[in-house]
């Protein structure tokens, strides 16, 4: 049957004319590209990683390089999630570029034992543009995590900062009060002169502000960061990399006052500041909310959006500053989730289909991956006049108790 199949298919398409066939060539062509269903790394819609499930346990990581084009991959998730000496089936899938459809190679580690939830994994041969899709499961049961890694975007790649305290690398250049960094470069520690700007007070501009804003930094030179606050170390080699020290509940919200400064966003000034002058910020933060809402039940609802949308903003965004005071965390906590996230070589484009007044076809913001005065990356937010009509409309739906985007 096997030899049969061509001649059949000779013999048909030999009794059609030549626009029958090509016809049929086109149609074959469409069916083809139809059953293909990847599609560019930079077409597909990252919108996931800024969900909810994504901020209660995530997977933590931290880039080392080595010798030549080898690299240390630590990988850190929750150890009372993970469990005392359990075994784990991590999978990595190597994309050259977010122009490429489909990996082009695969690393699997099967059985690999973690006491306390941490692994140190060796990649070799690692391209600058690589980007790295990462699939963690724990054997014999349904915990299954994913992380994608932009390597282009791993500016300290080169070092290696780890807590001594701890006994462990510092994830996500955060660490908590009592930490004690130390920093290697290629298995050598290193010296590090440590700048501490303070704790960053200023918040993102809105959206449509003539400009990004300036903070006016007051760095002072310290032996080791101790403080909560943000530094800069500068290695021998000047090699400039951010430090945040936090305190140990940080992302969550669990001090009043915190509560109340990022209410700044959806507060008139002389509420903000009766909230700021209360005798009991508490009892103030819930009757403002209250008021706002209509109801009790309508108004645990709005804090438990608004406040958990700051949370994720300061897991998801944080840089020298808590999260939700940079240029992703105060679209992320006003607008909500994003629903669609696009990733481009130094940007980060978001998309809000729900149309709303003067906006039809929803909203997008771009954020320009760039260094700050210290040589340092952010995010920085296109700003422009034409999101003046939607921030007012979307502050005015918070001060009127409405929500319409809802996180998952």
């Amino acid at each position: 049957m096997v030899i049969y199949g061509p001649i059949i298919l000779f013999l048909f398409l030999k009794r059609m004319s030549t626009f029958q066939r090509l016809c049929y060539l086109v149609l074959a062509v469409l069916l083809l590209c139809n059953c293909e269903r990847s599609r560019k790394l930079s077409k597909e819609n990252w919108a996931r990683q800024y969900y909810g499930f994504n901020f209660e346990s995530p997977i933590k990581h931290q880039l080392v390089a080595g010798e030549e084009a080898q690299h240390n991959l630590f990988l850190q998730i929750d150890p009372e999630e993970a469990g005392p000496y359990s075994y784990f089936q991590i999978l990595i899938s190597r994309f050259a570029s977010l122009d490429e459809k489909l990996p082009f190679d695969t690393i699997r580690w099967d059985d690999i034992e973690s006491e306390d939830g941490a692994f140190d994994l060796e990649i070799d041969g690692l391209g600058a543009r690589e980007v790295l899709r990462i699939e963690l499961l724990k054997k014999g049961e349904t915990l299954r995590r994913e992380k994608t890694i932009f390597v282009a975007n791993e500016s300290y790649r080169q070092l290696l900062i780890f807590d001594r305290n701890a006994r462990q690398p510092i994830f996500d250049r955060r660490a908590t009060v009592g930490a004690i960094p130390e920093v290697f470069q290629k298995q050598q520690r290193c010296k590090v002169q440590w700048l501490y700007l303070g704790q960053v007070e200023d918040l993102a501009p809105v959206p449509f502000a003539e400009s990004n804003g300036s903070f006016e930094w007051k760095p002072s030179v310290v032996e080791s960061p101790k403080d909560v606050g943000a530094y800069v170390g500068i290695t021998q080699d000047s090699i400039r990399f951010p430090l945040l020290i936090t305190e140990p509940y940080f992302p969550k919200l669990t001090a009043v006052a915190d509560l109340v400064h990022c209410l700044r966003y959806v507060t008139k000034r002389k509420e903000y500041d009766k909230l700021l002058s209360s005798l009991d910020m508490e009892a103030a933060v819930d009757s403002f909310w209250m008021h706002k809402a209509g109801s009790v039940e309508r108004g645990k609802i709005l804090i438990k959006e608004f406040y958990g949308r700051v949370q994720r903003a300061n897991a998801f965004f944080t840089e020298l500053k808590p999260g939700w005071k940079t240029d992703r965390g105060l679209i992320y906590t006003i607008y909500g989730q994003p629903e669609v996230v696009l990733q481009k070589p130094n940007q980060e484009i978001w998309k809000y289909n729900a149309p709303i007044p003067n906006h039809p076809s929803g909203l997008m913001f771009t954020f320009d991956h760039k260094k700050n005065q210290y040589g340092l990356p952010v995010y920085q937010l296109q700003r422009s006049e034409y999101y003046e009509d939607s921030w007012h409309y979307v502050i005015n739906e918070w001060r009127h108790g409405r929500i319409s985007n809802v996180s998952y």
